[in-house]
Parts: C-alpha cells; sequence; structure tokens
C-alpha cells in the first residue's frame, strides 16, 4: 500500500497532458478585409473610360472640320455667279479727277473648296464713263479670306483699258490702266486707283445655301 500514492500521482498528470494534447487551439483572429482606396466597405469597382476609340465614345473631328461646318455639302460644285463692287479714288491723267464706279460681274462660280473661283463679263458706270464692260476672273481662298481679280475693260467710246484688284473679306485695292474722253489728250493712258467694297453675292449665298438631310 506504499506505492498506492505515487501510482495515483502518475494517473493524475497522465490524465492532464491528454488533455492538453486532445484540447483544440481557438482559431486566430482573422483582420476585416482593407477594401482598396476610393472603394467604400461593401462598394465594387466601376470601370469607365474616355478613350475615343472605344465603342460610343464620339469620333475625333478630322482636320478641316471649321471649313467643312461652313461650307459641308458644296465643296465641289459649278454655280452662278455675280458680284457687285463700289469703290472710289484718283484718276491720275492730265487732267486728274476724283471718281468712283459701281460695277457688276455675272458669270459662272467654280467651287473647289476652299478656293472659290469666277469668270465673268462686267458692267461698270463712273463719273468718267457711262459705260465700261469687260470681262474679269476671280480668284478666292474662303478658308482665308484673301481674293484677287483681273480683267480687260472697254468702254462706250473705243478706249480699251485693264484692271487688277486684290483684298481681304470685303474691302480690297484696285488699279485700272486706261483713258478717258476729255481726261488724256496727250498721253493717251493713264491710271487710276481706287479702294472698293465687294459684295459677293453668290458666295454669300452658297455659304448661307439649306443643307441637305444627313445621310
Amino acid at each position: 500500500m506504499r506505492g498506492a500514492p505515487l501510482v495515483a500521482a502518475l494517473l493524475f498528470a497522465a490524465s492532464r497532458a491528454s488533455a492538453q494534447v486532445a484540447a483544440p487551439e481557438p482559431p486566430a483572429p482573422v483582420a476585416p478585409e482593407t477594401p482598396p482606396p476610393g472603394v467604400p466597405p461593401g462598394g465594387h469597382w466601376v470601370f469607365v473610360t474616355t478613350d475615343p476609340a472605344k465603342p460610343g465614345a464620339p469620333a475625333a473631328k478630322p482636320a478641316g472640320a471649321n471649313l467643312a461646318m461652313l461650307h459641308p455639302v458644296f465643296e465641289h460644285d459649278t454655280t452662278w455667279d455675280l458680284n457687285i463692287d463700289g469703290a472710289y479714288g484718283r484718276y491720275f491723267g492730265d487732267r486728274d479727277a476724283w471718281t468712283g464706279f459701281v460695277r457688276a460681274r455675272a458669270g459662272v462660280l467654280f467651287i473647289r473648296a476652299p478656293y472659290f473661283n469666277a469668270v465673268g463679263v462686267t458692267y461698270e458706270y463712273s463719273s468718267l464713263s457711262n459705260a465700261t464692260f469687260g470681262i474679269q476672273a476671280e480668284l478666292l481662298n474662303l478658308e482665308y479670306g484673301v481674293w484677287a481679280q483681273v480683267g480687260g475693260l472697254l468702254d462706250v467710246s473705243g478706249h480699251p483699258g485693264a484692271m487688277a484688284a486684290v483684298g481681304y473679306s470685303l474691302l480690297g485695292l484696285e488699279a485700272q490702266v486706261r483713258s478717258y474722253d476729255g481726261h488724256d489728250d496727250e498721253h493717251g493712258t493713264s491710271v487710276a486707283l481706287y479702294a472698293k467694297l465687294r459684295i459677293p453675292v453668290s458666295i454669300i449665298a452658297q455659304i448661307f445655301r439649306p443643307k441637305p438631310p444627313p445621310n
């Protein structure tokens, strides 16, 4: 009976060890998932693209879009031409004179955007001649607004002449080489210089012409 306390102590120690081995360890706490920057808890990603190559994105405007807005349909056409000039200047003849004229041109307009080229016949009235007829050609770049004119003249007295003009938008300068009865007794021909205002009726009509419906 002297070994009974020793046996009891060994059995108690063995039961404690088996209890420690059998008992499962508690699970480690799981840290809550941190959402990415900019996404609220429980939210989701939304992908937005501004790439114009993606479907649904507006297409980039081609070069020359401003010019196309001005005359998108009539970039290649042949139509009627009407131009009106009014001018005032100085005639340097044997007897100089301040004078002015009004001129109308009717003909054909060739549209090859941005160029609007015209050729036609002219009629001119001035204080030095009741009627001067002629033929005139014009080159105009609508994109830059610059233009040039050249032509031949013949008044009712049979005096021939020539003209040339350059300008921007509706304003220009014109030079003429010609003669008038009562002003050129010796030289035969003289020079006139004018500042002028022009109204390109046919070009204005083309710009504001109604657009056809899109295809």
